[in-house]
């Protein structure tokens, strides 16, 4: 089974096809007997107003894992985690902390990864945990990241995981 929930604060701006809402909303699908079986969840971000705040993407993770244990696919679009942040390695112990009870993990083509020390950090802290033998399920892991910045931690990763990159292209903007 396979299900894409989009993550939304408050009422969505348009109609949307599947289900929708915040923490409360999530753990109400996934409570649903019928959805016990799922594999792949797409929690997608991308009609959010605002940045998600950490302890709300941390919430998310933990109703995931506490009720689709079988989910082993898990794809987060679009996920911008609001300001302040903790220091870099810390949200990556925070985060990789979660994933680690994921088969897979996708965040996409957009997102706070973009950053190149948040994508450094999360990276060295899943070969950390990975090397250690600590339990994880993770072997496939996909982000958005500047190649060239995060080469040494993207190696390093990739000695314990597949790690695919989804190049970021700088956009130029102009206003007339």
């Amino acid at each position: 089974l396979k299900l894409k929930f989009l993550a939304v604060n408050g009422k969505p701006n348009e109609d949307t096809d599947g289900p929708t809402g915040w923490t409360q909303d999530l753990q109400r699908v996934l409570g649903m007997k019928r959805l016990q079986a799922l594999q792949q969840l797409n929690l997608d971000f991308s009609f959010t107003v605002q940045d998600v705040p950490l302890r709300d993407c941390i919430r998310f993770l933990q109703i995931i894992i506490r009720n689709s244990p079988t989910v082993g696919k898990l794809s987060l679009e679009s996920l911008h985690l609001a300001d302040p942040l903790p220091p870099s390695q810390v949200l990556a112990e925070q985060l990789v902390a979660k994933l680690v009870n994921f088969e897979q993990v996708d965040f996409g083509t957009d997102g706070f990864l973009g950053q190149h020390c948040d994508a450094n950090a999360l990276l060295r802290r899943l070969a950390a945990v990975l090397s250690s033998g600590e339990g994880s399920k993770l072997r496939v892991l996909s982000m958005p990241a500047y190649q060239r910045v995060i080469k040494e931690a993207l190696a390093e990763a990739r000695k314990f995981l597949t790690v695919n990159i989804n190049l970021i292209r700088h956009r130029i903007m102009v206003d007339f």
